[in-house]
């Protein structure tokens, strides 16, 4: 699974007609540095920036939940759990 796949073609140029090109480069960015700067996953601080970053009314899909979870601070909650184990 690709969490950066988008339809752009293999030259990293937007496909004809796609002009969301920036906004994507600027979520996958921000994504990455949550990733890798603020280790939304290993940390409680993470955590909360991650859900921070989020709109009120997202919808978290994680591979090992029966359902998607729903709401920043539900999301924030479920990305806490695992660094308060």
């Amino acid at each position: 699974l690709n969490i950066f796949k988008n339809d752009e073609s293999s030259s990293g140029s937007p496909a004809p007609g796609n002009n969301k090109g920036g906004k994507f480069l600027m979520a996958q960015s921000l994504l990455l540095s949550l990733i890798n700067d603020e280790k939304c996953f290993s940390t409680v601080e993470g955590a909360q920036k991650f859900a921070d970053a989020c709109a009120v009314d997202l919808v978290y899909e994680d591979t090992y939940e029966p359902q998607p979870i729903v709401g920043k601070a539900a999301v924030a909650d479920h990305l806490k759990a695992p660094v308060l184990r």
